[in-house]
């Protein structure tokens, strides 16, 4: 999905971004974590719409694996 966007969004650099946003996150001791992916309100429209076309398994919520 990620190659198709920059088709969707000709003409902006990050077209990533406009379905999910980055922010880096840092332990308290202030080191890197890693980075958390926010989306955005057509992020979620999209997640939503391939969702319900059945193209896009649910995410666990638990973060463990099924079955």
């Amino acid at each position: 999905m990620k190659k198709m966007l920059p088709e969707v969004f000709k003409g902006y650099d990050k077209p990533a971004e406009r379905l999910a946003v980055h922010q880096r996150i840092y332990f308290s001791d202030g080191t890197y974590k890693g980075t958390q992916y926010i989306p955005t309100a057509l992020g979620n429209a999209v997640y939503n719409h391939l969702k319900r076309r059945g193209w896009l398994a649910p995410q666990s919520t638990t973060g463990a694996k099924e079955g």
